[in-house]
């Protein structure tokens, strides 16, 4: 970037965490990661089922964006990134004509460390001891009337219970129903015990509370996420039906001049009735969309930028009352930015980060002669991803996960 000694120095100039990449026509030292082409694989046998990469609206196979490099530090796996779009007129604007697919490869170094903790012997936790047993108490009332054993508990000695209905030993129960020798006792109930409801067992009990909340059922199967493919797979063509040049990308970070006050805009009115005098279309313009301007601003500073790539962190929104827009409007921390998008098709988790953006020069690299007021028409394409592993993978430890795409079309003025 070209600036004049003149006007700033080299210390106006800040770094941010953002790093940019930058079309080239020779590598840089990334092989890897490139812009249009062909893709290549992380394990050569294990390419990607074709339906990954077709158009969601005209089931046709679409043209490569960019593959990204994405391995990092958290993620034990390999992971790439391949961005597709369609090219179809029709099939602008639609839903699925620009797909972002993430391919995972398990590691040989991720393999033995799950085959160790695999292999690697469970010891059992120890068996808690049994409580000590306890000594039989002789009950309070046997200690009291000599009932058993006890403290009166002395064979023929024993003291007499006055409350004892049974033996000629025993003294008259003046509370008794039918008392020695005597008559029947008026007062007394009758023999016929009342018949009261048999009250539930204790396992009767459990069994009702069992059955009326379920405690012994099984719990409930974890929902798995629905399949993001339908079908048998179908094998990737030999050859591509179009791609776009192919670019390698050299990244550098983010260099931004400090942001300097505008200047004071005053709109004059004229007093003949002919409306403001001044530039303050050009200020209302502004005005009516503080988020394309700053966009805009921005890209400015680095116009030749084709991707900016920082995980969980922001993007830079080309506009906020479009579906991406105004999902991510509001969002003032990157570790919020799942939280609204939709849940991963691999583990069902809200769990998303954003990731990295194709930026609007990316078009102008990618047509090149062939760009025409035909070719593609979005501001910005944003990319948020997961780190999880995929469910389903090929016996190379190659799996597919499809990632979340918010693409902010160019506004139609």
């Amino acid at each position: 970037m070209a600036f004049d000694d003149s006007d700033s120095e080299i210390d106006d100039f800040t770094e941010t965490s953002v790093l940019l990449g930058f079309p080239e026509t020779e590598s840089k030292g990334d092989d890897v990661s490139h812009l249009g082409g062909v893709p290549t694989w992380l394990h050569e046998s294990s390419p990607a089922d074709a339906r990954l990469a077709k158009c969601a609206s005209c089931n046709k196979l679409m043209s490569l964006l960019l593959q990204l490099n994405g391995a990092v530090p958290e993620s034990p796996h390999d992971r790439m990134f391949y961005v597709w779009g369609c090219r179809s007129k029709t099939c602008r604007r639609k839903p699925g004509s620009v797909r972002a697919i993430r391919c995972v490869r398990v590691t040989e170094s991720s393999k033995q460390q799950q085959k160790e903790k695999e292999n690697s012997p469970v010891t059992p936790a120890p068996a808690p001891a049994p409580p000590p047993p306890t000594p039989a108490t002789p009950l309070a009332g046997n200690m009291l009337f000599g009932n058993g054993p006890g403290l009166g508990d002395a064979g023929a000695g024993k003291p007499i219970n006055p409350f004892s209905t049974g033996g000629a030993s025993a003294g008259v129960n003046p509370f008794s129903s039918t008392p020695a020798g005597g008559p029947n006792n008026p007062l007394s109930a009758p023999t016929q015990k009342p018949a009261f409801p048999k009250s539930p067992t204790t396992e009767t009990i459990t069994k009702s509370f069992s059955s009326a909340l379920q405690l012994n059922a099984p719990p409930p199967p974890v929902q798995e996420p629905e399949p993001i493919l339908y079908g048998p797979p179908e094998p990737w063509p030999t050859e591509l039906q179009h791609k776009f040049p192919h670019f390698f990308l050299d990244a550098e970070l983010e260099t931004l001049e400090p942001e300097k006050p505008l200047p004071e805009q005053r709109i004059e009115i004229d007093e003949s009735g002919d409306g403001a005098t001044s530039g303050g279309a050009e200020v209302a313009d502004s005005k009516l969309d503080k988020v394309f301007q700053r966009f805009a601003d921005r890209v400015a500073q680095n116009p030749e930028q084709v991707l900016r790539y920082e995980r969980a962190s922001l993007p830079l929104l080309y506009s906020d009352d479009d579906e991406a827009g105004k999902l991510l409007k509001d969002v003032k921390d990157g570790s919020m930015v799942g939280k609204r998008l939709p849940k991963c098709t691999n583990c069902g988790k809200k769990e998303r980060a954003f990731e990295f953006q194709l930026m609007p020069h990316a078009i102008t690299v990618l047509e090149g002669d062939e760009m025409s007021f035909d070719g593609m028409e979005w501001g910005t394409i944003i990319v948020a991803t997961c780190l999880c592993e995929p469910r389903v993978k090929d016996a190379n430890g190659v799996g597919w996960v499809e990632e979340w795409v918010g693409v902010q079309w160019e506004a139609q003025r």
